[in-house]
């Protein structure tokens, strides 16, 4: 069975759940990878909220332009020594309900050197892009 590298590249906020932001998080293999932190993402920027995440470079999209990710780390966004199948999953937190499921995407090492795969998550008015790449490891 072959191993692979998966490397999380962006998500963009195309239209946001809630009117004021959404608060998301990524999960891959059910464990939680990135999250907005006090930040909430929208498909119109205003202020601190921002739209788009490049997670190859740590910068976020906001209304004056792209700005550094505080706590950047690349590493945190590359999983490798994978084998069968892997799951990204992309939900929004609500304080008082629970979180918001907005989609998932399989990864599998077929997907290996296909470039940059983008999947929609688009649930209960949200609509994400999630962009990653899967590496054959040698």
């Amino acid at each position: 069975m072959d191993t692979y590298t998966v490397q999380l590249l962006w998500l963009k906020c195309v239209q946001s759940q809630e009117n004021d932001g959404d608060e998301i998080y990524i999960k891959f293999n059910g464990r939680k990878v990135w999250s907005t932190w006090a930040q909430k993402m929208h498909s119109h920027p205003t202020g601190i909220h921002f739209d788009e995440i490049n997670f190859e470079s740590g910068r976020l999209h906001q209304q004056a332009g792209w700005t550094p990710m505080k706590k950047f780390d690349a590493s945190a966004y590359r999983f490798s020594g994978l084998s069968g199948d892997s799951m990204f999953e992309v939900w929004d937190a609500n304080r008082f309900l629970p979180d918001d499921f907005l989609g998932r995407t399989p990864v599998r090492a077929a997907d290996a050197e296909h470039g940059h795969i983008q999947a929609v998550c688009a649930r209960d008015g949200a609509h994400y892009v999630l962009t990653y790449q899967v590496l054959l490891e040698h």
